[in-house]
């Protein structure tokens, strides 16, 4: 099964600090991943959910892509606005893994 950038948002709603996405939000994705420092590629379709610290700096090299994130690093997400990142902030007291969990599920309905 698949799932939409808009029904992300709408289901996290409540868990949600902010969403960043200056390009068309109707865009599906067939799967999640769980980040870790060590991750170096990002496919498309889809879903990385983890910490702003993790991307030790590198976020800017990355475009075109979706995450749920908690800004654990101050990240100012604005200024990747060129980077036509679609990001899901979720509130510092959120657990990751729960995240992670949740957004799976999605995909074996």
């Amino acid at each position: 099964m698949k799932i939409g950038f808009n029904s992300l948002c709408e289901y996290f709603t409540e868990k949600t600090k902010k969403v960043y996405c200056h390009i068309d939000s109707d865009t599906y994705f067939v799967d999640a991943e769980l980040m870790t420092s060590k991750k170096l590629t990002y496919p498309k379709e889809y879903i990385y959910i983890g910490k702003t610290s993790m991307f030790n700096g590198n976020l800017k090299t990355i475009s075109n892509r979706c995450f749920i994130l908690q800004n654990d690093d101050s990240v100012v997400f604005e200024n990747y606005h060129e980077n036509n990142l679609r990001i899901i902030e979720i509130n510092d007291d959120e657990d990751i893994f729960e995240i992670y969990n949740e957004v799976r599920a999605f995909f074996f309905v």
